[in-house]
């Protein structure tokens, strides 16, 4: 993703929007960023472990990751 923000300014901004577009939603902020978002099986994680920026990051395509929010 990109955003001019440092990722800790900008999580909750982005929990907010993705609250807006998604049910299931787990999140938090201790040094870095993880938002999960699941749909049954499904799971996507959008995180600042490997990068400075949040990724989004799933093991296949989806529901979550077709949703047109990205």
């Amino acid at each position: 993703m990109k955003y001019s923000e440092d990722y800790w300014d900008f999580h909750d901004e982005l929990v907010a929007y993705l609250k807006e577009n998604f049910h299931e939603i787990q999140q938090g902020h201790q040094c870095d960023s993880w938002i999960w978002i699941t749909d049954g099986n499904e799971k996507v994680a959008v995180d600042t472990f490997t990068s400075m920026k949040h990724q989004i990051k799933s093991a296949h395509d989806g529901a979550i990751t077709e949703s047109g929010v990205w």
